[in-house]
């Protein structure tokens, strides 16, 4: 800081840190309630956070991954896109926000 002259850190978790104990509440809660688990960008060889998606394959959901390259999770997977995150996000987030209404 340029004030203090302390340390400035983004509120990330780098490697080598360990995960937040309320973020890993925050997703099994997450996790407990879901249809499916999609993992974006990640090798999945991290854990606590790649235990996420060994207990989504435990609970029979459909894992989708988005990663250029191996994960330890595609054996697990539904289904395994294999390009960049940047060019399949936007334009599947544009088509699932377009879908019409279900009536209630």
């Amino acid at each position: 800081c340029p004030m203090c002259g302390g340390l400035v850190k983004t509120d990330v978790v780098m490697f080598g840190e360990a995960m937040p104990d309320a973020e890993m509440q925050k997703a099994w809660r997450f996790l407990a309630t879901s249809d499916a688990v999609l993992v974006v960008g990640s090798t999945v060889s991290v854990w606590p956070a790649a235990e996420i998606v060994v207990r989504a394959a435990h609970l029979a959901l459909p894992i989708v991954i988005i990663n250029r390259g191996p994960t330890d999770a595609d054996r697990m997977a539904a289904a395994k896109i294999e390009e960049a995150a940047g060019e399949v996000l936007p334009p599947l987030a544009a088509r699932l926000t377009s879908r019409p209404s279900i009536p209630s």
